[in-house]
Order: structure tokens, then sequence, then C-alpha cells
């Protein structure tokens, strides 16, 4: 169904799978950056635990 619907049986094999290659990569990207995305949120969300570090000036 999914090559009828495509079109992708007019293609060559070899053409279909670099077709299909790119395909499959940028979802699998899509699905990383979406779970990254979520973590960074979700790690944004909590308080720190520690107080941040300052620069203390140095006496000369």
């Amino acid at each position: 169904m999914y090559i009828l619907v495509t079109a992708l049986y007019m293609l060559k094999p070899w053409v279909r799978t670099i077709f299909n290659s790119i395909l499959i990569s940028v979802a699998g990207m899509a699905h990383i950056m979406a779970i990254l995305h979520y973590f960074e949120m979700v790690h944004k969300s909590y308080p720190r635990l520690s107080a941040p570090v300052t620069a203390v000036p140095m006496e000369l």
C-alpha cells in the first residue's frame, strides 16, 4: 500500500532504497529532536540544586 500511495512502484529498486533510507533517516532525526526537546523542557522546569558560581574579584 505504501508503494502504491507514494508511487514508488515507478522507481528503480536502487532509487527506491535511497528514497526509503532518506525518509527513515529524516523521521528518525525528527523523533530524536522531539525527545531532546522534551528532556530540555523537563530539565528547565526543575529548580537548581546549588547556587550558581559567581566570579570573585581578586585583590592585588
